[in-house]
Protein backbone atom coordinates (compact mmCIF):
# COMPACT_ATOMS: atom_id res chain seq x y z
CA UNK A 1 0.00 0.00 0.00
CA UNK A 2 1.46 3.02 -1.10
CA UNK A 3 0.62 6.36 -1.11
CA UNK A 4 -0.10 7.70 -4.60
CA UNK A 5 -1.89 11.44 -4.46
CA UNK A 6 -3.72 13.17 -1.80
CA UNK A 7 -7.37 14.69 -3.33
CA UNK A 8 -8.45 18.04 -2.25
CA UNK A 9 -12.28 17.67 -2.20
CA UNK A 10 -12.34 20.84 -0.03
CA UNK A 11 -9.49 22.74 0.49
CA UNK A 12 -8.71 23.79 3.65
CA UNK A 13 -11.29 21.06 5.07
CA UNK A 14 -11.41 18.18 2.98
CA UNK A 15 -8.70 15.70 1.46
CA UNK A 16 -9.04 12.20 0.40
CA UNK A 17 -6.29 9.66 -0.29
CA UNK A 18 -5.33 7.88 -3.32
CA UNK A 19 -3.40 4.58 -2.72
CA UNK A 20 -1.49 3.24 -6.04
CA UNK A 21 -3.64 0.65 -6.79
CA UNK A 22 -7.02 3.06 -6.68
CA UNK A 23 -8.42 4.47 -10.28
CA UNK A 24 -9.44 7.18 -7.73
CA UNK A 25 -9.44 8.65 -4.27
CA UNK A 26 -11.34 6.38 -0.99
CA UNK A 27 -14.33 8.11 -0.73
CA UNK A 28 -15.11 7.50 -4.29
CA UNK A 29 -14.03 3.85 -3.65
CA UNK A 30 -15.64 3.53 -0.78
CA UNK A 31 -19.32 5.16 -1.71
CA UNK A 32 -18.99 2.76 -4.84
CA UNK A 33 -18.69 -0.23 -2.95
CA UNK A 34 -21.42 0.88 -0.03
CA UNK A 35 -23.73 1.37 -2.59
CA UNK A 36 -23.37 -1.84 -4.84
CA UNK A 37 -25.50 -4.71 -4.20
CA UNK A 38 -23.11 -7.40 -5.03
CA UNK A 39 -20.37 -6.38 -3.35
CA UNK A 40 -22.51 -5.85 0.34
CA UNK A 41 -23.86 -9.19 -0.44
CA UNK A 42 -20.37 -11.13 -0.73
CA UNK A 43 -19.40 -8.81 2.21
CA UNK A 44 -22.25 -9.46 4.40
CA UNK A 45 -22.41 -13.27 3.04
CA UNK A 46 -18.97 -13.20 4.51
CA UNK A 47 -19.06 -11.87 7.55
CA UNK A 48 -22.67 -13.58 8.48
CA UNK A 49 -21.71 -14.10 11.72
CA UNK A 50 -21.17 -11.03 13.19
CA UNK A 51 -24.10 -8.91 11.76
CA UNK A 52 -26.43 -12.02 12.84
CA UNK A 53 -25.98 -10.91 17.01
CA UNK A 54 -28.13 -9.22 19.02
CA UNK A 55 -26.09 -5.89 18.64
CA UNK A 56 -27.70 -5.42 15.30
CA UNK A 57 -31.00 -6.89 16.09
CA UNK A 58 -30.54 -10.11 13.91
CA UNK A 59 -30.96 -8.81 10.76
CA UNK A 60 -30.73 -10.59 7.71
CA UNK A 61 -28.39 -10.26 4.80
CA UNK A 62 -31.16 -8.17 2.29
CA UNK A 63 -32.22 -5.86 5.19
CA UNK A 64 -28.44 -4.90 5.81
CA UNK A 65 -27.80 -4.23 2.27
CA UNK A 66 -31.19 -1.79 1.98
CA UNK A 67 -29.66 -0.18 5.42
CA UNK A 68 -25.96 0.33 4.17
CA UNK A 69 -27.01 1.84 0.70
CA UNK A 70 -29.26 4.08 2.60
CA UNK A 71 -26.72 4.99 4.87
CA UNK A 72 -24.19 5.22 3.18
CA UNK A 73 -26.01 7.79 0.68
CA UNK A 74 -27.18 10.11 3.63
CA UNK A 75 -23.34 9.99 5.47
CA UNK A 76 -22.35 10.99 2.12
CA UNK A 77 -24.12 13.84 1.69
CA UNK A 78 -23.49 15.35 5.02
CA UNK A 79 -19.77 14.48 4.89
CA UNK A 80 -19.95 17.36 1.45
CA UNK A 81 -22.57 19.47 3.34
CA UNK A 82 -20.18 20.08 6.24
CA UNK A 83 -17.12 20.56 3.90
CA UNK A 84 -18.53 23.07 1.85
CA UNK A 85 -20.47 25.21 5.29
CA UNK A 86 -19.25 28.54 5.59
CA UNK A 87 -18.62 27.84 9.08
CA UNK A 88 -15.20 26.82 10.20
CA UNK A 89 -14.80 23.49 11.82
CA UNK A 90 -17.66 21.63 10.69
CA UNK A 91 -16.55 18.30 10.35
CA UNK A 92 -15.79 18.20 13.65
CA UNK A 93 -19.07 17.68 14.40
CA UNK A 94 -19.12 14.65 12.21
CA UNK A 95 -15.58 12.87 12.53
CA UNK A 96 -14.82 11.96 16.18
CA UNK A 97 -11.75 10.85 17.91
CA UNK A 98 -11.00 6.72 16.81
CA UNK A 99 -10.55 6.01 20.43
CA UNK A 100 -13.91 7.17 21.86
CA UNK A 101 -11.95 7.74 25.67
CA UNK A 102 -10.29 10.53 24.20
CA UNK A 103 -12.39 14.05 23.82
CA UNK A 104 -9.99 16.37 22.68
CA UNK A 105 -9.12 16.93 19.16
CA UNK A 106 -5.15 17.24 18.53
CA UNK A 107 -3.32 17.36 15.52
CA UNK A 108 -2.32 13.71 13.64
CA UNK A 109 -4.90 12.16 15.51
CA UNK A 110 -6.72 8.98 14.15
CA UNK A 111 -10.25 9.69 13.50
CA UNK A 112 -13.81 7.95 12.43
CA UNK A 113 -17.24 9.07 11.28
CA UNK A 114 -19.79 7.01 12.46
CA UNK A 115 -22.93 6.37 9.28
CA UNK A 116 -26.17 8.83 10.85
CA UNK A 117 -28.52 5.99 11.26
CA UNK A 118 -30.77 6.63 14.49
CA UNK A 119 -29.70 2.90 14.94
CA UNK A 120 -26.53 1.84 15.44
CA UNK A 121 -24.34 2.43 12.29
CA UNK A 122 -22.20 -0.18 11.18
CA UNK A 123 -20.55 2.77 8.61
CA UNK A 124 -17.06 3.83 9.46
CA UNK A 125 -15.19 6.58 7.29
CA UNK A 126 -11.75 6.77 8.89
CA UNK A 127 -9.51 10.07 8.98
CA UNK A 128 -6.54 11.61 10.19
CA UNK A 129 -6.76 14.89 11.48
CA UNK A 130 -4.11 17.37 10.25
CA UNK A 131 -4.01 20.70 11.45
CA UNK A 132 -7.89 21.67 11.07
CA UNK A 133 -8.55 19.02 8.21
CA UNK A 134 -9.08 15.42 7.62
CA UNK A 135 -7.57 13.73 5.59
CA UNK A 136 -9.98 10.52 4.06
CA UNK A 137 -7.81 7.13 5.11
CA UNK A 138 -10.53 4.68 4.37
CA UNK A 139 -13.54 3.29 5.45
CA UNK A 140 -15.35 0.33 6.53
CA UNK A 141 -18.40 -1.53 7.53
CA UNK A 142 -17.69 -2.50 11.55
CA UNK A 143 -19.53 -5.35 12.75
CA UNK A 144 -17.69 -5.89 16.04
CA UNK A 145 -16.81 -4.00 18.91
CA UNK A 146 -13.27 -3.61 18.12
CA UNK A 147 -11.15 -3.28 15.14
CA UNK A 148 -8.66 -6.19 16.29
CA UNK A 149 -9.30 -9.70 14.92
CA UNK A 150 -11.33 -8.64 11.46
CA UNK A 151 -8.57 -8.38 8.72
CA UNK A 152 -10.76 -5.88 7.09
CA UNK A 153 -10.69 -3.33 10.20
CA UNK A 154 -6.86 -4.12 11.22
CA UNK A 155 -6.07 -2.77 7.32
CA UNK A 156 -7.93 0.58 7.86
CA UNK A 157 -5.83 0.70 11.00
CA UNK A 158 -2.64 0.08 9.39
CA UNK A 159 -3.76 2.91 6.56
CA UNK A 160 -4.43 5.13 9.63
CA UNK A 161 -1.14 4.74 10.73
CA UNK A 162 0.31 4.77 7.53
CA UNK A 163 -0.98 8.18 6.50
CA UNK A 164 -0.54 9.65 9.69
CA UNK A 165 3.07 8.95 9.76
CA UNK A 166 3.08 10.65 5.89
CA UNK A 167 1.73 13.80 7.35
CA UNK A 168 4.13 13.99 10.26
CA UNK A 169 7.20 12.85 8.05
CA UNK A 170 7.29 12.64 4.39
CA UNK A 171 4.50 15.30 3.23
CA UNK A 172 5.37 17.55 -0.03
CA UNK A 173 2.98 19.73 -1.26
CA UNK A 174 3.27 18.44 -4.66
CA UNK A 175 1.27 15.11 -3.59
CA UNK A 176 -2.05 17.37 -3.28
CA UNK A 177 -4.00 17.30 -6.73
CA UNK A 178 -6.95 19.28 -6.33
CA UNK A 179 -10.32 17.90 -7.78
CA UNK A 180 -13.68 18.94 -8.17
CA UNK A 181 -16.53 18.14 -5.38
CA UNK A 182 -18.58 15.30 -7.07
CA UNK A 183 -21.50 13.54 -5.23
Amino acid sequence: MKIGHIFVLRKDRLYAVSYDDMKDHVLSDLYDKWTDVQYLEEFFNEHECDLRTAFYGYIGIEEAIERTIEEAEQLHEKLYELAESEYENQLDTLFRPLNDNVYVLENYQKSKAKGLSSRKSWLRIYAVRYDDVYVITGGAIKLTFKMEGRRHLEEELKKLDKVRDYLKFDLNEEDFIYTEINH
